[in-house]
């Protein structure tokens, strides 16, 4: 027979387990509206630059270069974007920073 202390107990590993998934999925969310942010960013650049190299009927070098510089700028953004620490990576990381601090000062004195 299932009693109430089951119940709660169940229902309050639950809610535990929801609130860390819920802030692994906002984490993710906020990354992928960067990494669209940017890439709209970006597509609005290289399309600028494709409609003046076509309204002048050719494409030199500098133009081709210019806009193979902005798709290998977007691609190291995006890296960049994608390897962002998680916010239980940051508190960590703090944590190690505030240790050697810690530890740096104690063999100071």
């Amino acid at each position: 027979m299932i009693t109430t202390e089951t119940i709660t107990m169940v229902a309050g590993m639950l809610f535990i387990l929801s609130r860390q998934v819920n802030g692994k999925l906002k984490h993710k969310a906020t990354k992928h509206e960067k990494i669209s942010i940017l890439s709209q960013d970006v597509l609005q650049k290289i399309s600028g630059l494709i409609s003046k190299a076509l309204n002048d009927d050719e494409i030199s070098d500098e133009k081709f270069s210019l806009i193979l510089s902005e798709l290998d700028t977007f691609q190291e953004a995006k890296a960049k974007l994608r390897t962002m620490p998680t916010p239980e990576d940051e508190s960590l990381l703090q944590k190690i920073a505030l240790e050697k601090s810690q530890s740096s000062i104690k063999s100071c004195v």
